[in-house]
């Protein structure tokens, strides 16, 4: 002990400098970020959990400042510890930053920051920065402005207020100052360096969430070393669709028009014809005793982009955070629009959204529409931003009738794609809200949700006056859901739990009202060979491999995955629902028959989890097969 406070005695002045300007001022942040997120969204039951929650904080902490005084200790020349205390530095500024981008990202969506989602964050950064700026609070803003500034000065203020002056310096000759000699503690900071920093790594010792336990920076370290995947083998077991195509069925007449209306992060237990207690679509309820509706319609993966394959093309999109199908030739099949268009139908595709994000105009032609009509090119007086992506839902009506009475006499097929419901839930000021929930921002969203709602009581007027309407058939579907925090994560895209993934699905054709619910698990893949079967249209050189919604089988199970890298993915059957979460979490599985709202998770047999795993793993071998085929 005595040996140990002789050491720190005799520490020189940028040993000092490193541990009050940075360690001092790294420490108190990402302890208390951490504790804020537990706070705000976790409850420990144990003293172990407590141990797990600030393990690898402590562990870095310990680990940084032992590498610090480590490099430090290598020389005893000025200008060689200058050099290592700017990398010091630098090094701090990173985990700064990280740290607080980690906790805003976590508090924002209840998921933690990884080296995918970092790196696509800057490789987008263009586009991303609109959202980030739009939906950062100021205060985080600041306080990652303040602590870089600190950590940036912070250190040299110290250097310079502990520098002696040169008629006070005594130097220390080297064999007496154990800070600068190589010795049997320099040798025990670099173990104790080694050690912190790759236990700071390890696995949690009970918190059920390893990615949350671990240090936002570590998990970030981590997450980069652990990118192969031993389950990345690929298969093609699939007739390909590059080359289908269409024939009509000799009971084919006059053909019909399609419409479809793409509800925008709209969930289907915050819709009245699936949650009649709640009034946020009366009209969309209006048409529901007249329609065939899927009880149990799931999106495939819970982000817009990649929801839109699966709708427009009847397949599955490649899992994984790249929009891989918005490249040249990036959709491995012939999709509804293609295939309409070469039976001479006339195609439009409307969103009030922007055409940058995503290389959403690309996307929209390899699906072989003939116009694409984003917000840029309508008119936009008289109308409001909902958020950075666009304009409210009303934008699209004069585009949209200006469209169809050029082209109301061929067949069209014709897609509109809402934006009000999105994140971060704001409706025109002219629109009065109601209440309809306590909580503030689950409010806002079913008031955008009424919204988008008058917007397709707006549009149907439309095809009305037209003279459109009986001779067309109307599809509306989410393209994904939404949370607010039921399972601890919000908005959608990490959202693998029934609000995520659970959407509505209605068929409406005025012509031949069905009044039809179904109850077997359907997928977004399923909307196009249903389509195509009542157009009577047969398929030939290729199977989709959705189905018809009224063929369903009843023992079928459908499958999801997040949008986020390898975070986790689900399959479901008529009364229960399997996720696995990439040994992040412990897998789940619900009984959704009797817990719809998925509260309990029922501890599985091991042999039997394996089966739900491989399936798993089998389908998604077989959809990145077919993207790389």
């Amino acid at each position: 002990m005595h040996y140990f406070s002789k050491y720190l005695s005799r520490l020189s002045v940028y040993d000092k400098s490193f541990i009050v300007g940075i360690v001092a001022l790294l420490t108190p942040l990402i302890l208390t970020l951490k504790t804020i997120r537990w706070i705000k969204l976790f409850q420990l039951n144990d003293s172990i959990q407590i141990i797990d929650l600030y393990k690898s904080e402590v562990l870095f902490l310990i680990g940084f400042t032992a590498l610090g005084l480590t490099l430090l200790s290598l020389s005893n020349r000025s200008l060689i510890q200058r050099l290592f205390l700017f990398g010091l530095q630098a090094i701090a500024l990173c985990v700064a930053f990280v740290e607080i981008s980690a906790h805003r990202f976590f508090m924002s969506t209840g998921s933690t920051l990884d080296f995918q989602l970092f790196t696509l964050a800057f490789k987008n950064f263009d586009e991303l920065w609109k959202l980030i700026s739009s939906e950062t609070p100021i205060a985080t803003l600041v306080l990652l402005g303040v602590t870089l500034i600190v950590l940036l000065i912070s250190p040299w203020i110290s250097v310079k207020a502990m520098k002696p002056r040169t008629s006070e310096k005594t130097p220390v000759p080297p064999s007496q100052n154990p800070a600068h000699k190589p010795s049997a503690w320099l040798f025990a900071l670099g173990i104790l360096a080694t050690v912190s920093l790759a236990s700071a790594a390890t696995p949690a010792l009970a918190n059920a969430n390893s990615a949350f336990s671990r240090s936002s920076f570590v998990n970030l370290i981590t997450s980069a070393l652990d990118t192969a995947d031993e389950d990345e083998q690929t298969s093609l077991q699939r007739t390909s669709l590059k080359h289908v195509k269409l024939t009509p069925k000799p009971e084919q007449e006059n053909p019909k028009n399609v419409v479809i209306v793409i509800l925008e992060s709209t969930r289907a237990r915050s819709v009245t014809p699936y949650n009649e207690s709640l009034q946020t679509t009366p009209f969309l309820q209006s048409l529901a005793s007249k329609s065939l509706i899927a009880e149990r319609a799931y999106a495939v993966i819970p982000h817009t982009s990649k929801a839109l394959v699966a709708i427009l093309c009847g397949i599955e999109p490649q899992p994984g955070m790249e929009i891989t199908e918005a490249s040249p030739g990036g959709i491995p099949a012939n999709c509804l629009a293609r295939l309409l268009a070469n039976q001479g139908y006339e195609t439009a595709f409307f969103q009030s959204a922007t055409e940058s994000f995503e290389e959403r105009r690309q996307l929209i032609n390899n699906m072989g529409y003939a116009s694409f009509t984003p917000y840029e090119e309508m008119p936009t007086r008289g109308f409001e931003k909902t958020n950075y992506f666009g304009y409210e839902d009303n934008i699209m009506l004069r585009p949209s009738e200006t469209w169809l009475k050029t082209h109301k006499n061929k067949p069209f097929f014709a897609t509109y794609l809402t934006l009000t419901p999105h994140h971060n839930y704001r409706t025109p000021r002219r629109f009065k809200h109601e209440k309809l929930s306590d909580n503030k921002e689950l409010n806002k969203y079913l008031n955008a949700i009424r919204y988008t709602d008058d917007f397709v009581k707006r549009l149907m007027a439309q095809y009305k006056r037209l003279g459109l309407y009986d001779n067309t058939i109307f599809v509306f579907v989410g393209d994904h859901g939404e949370g607010f925090g039921e399972h601890g994560r919000k908005q959608h895209d990490n959202v693998i739990y029934e609000e995520g993934i659970h959407v509505p699905l209605m068929i409406y054709e005025p012509s031949h009202p069905d009044a039809q619910r179904i109850d077997t698990p359907i997928s977004q893949i399923d909307i196009v060979p249903t389509l195509l079967d009542r157009l009577n249209f047969q398929i030939v050189d290729g199977a989709f491999p959705g189905y018809i919604l009224t063929k369903s089988p009843e023992d079928r199970r459908v499958f999801a995955y997040c949008w986020y890298e390898r975070r986790c993915m689900a399959s479901i059957s008529k009364n229960n629902k399997f996720i696995d979460h990439f040994d992040r979490m412990p897998v789940e599985f619900f009984a959704l028959d009797k817990d719809p709202l998925e509260k309990e998770n029922i501890p599985l047999n091991p042999l039997i989890s394996e089966q739900y795993y491989q399936e798993l793993v089998t389908w998604r071998a077989n959809v990145l097969g077919m993207y790389q085929d």
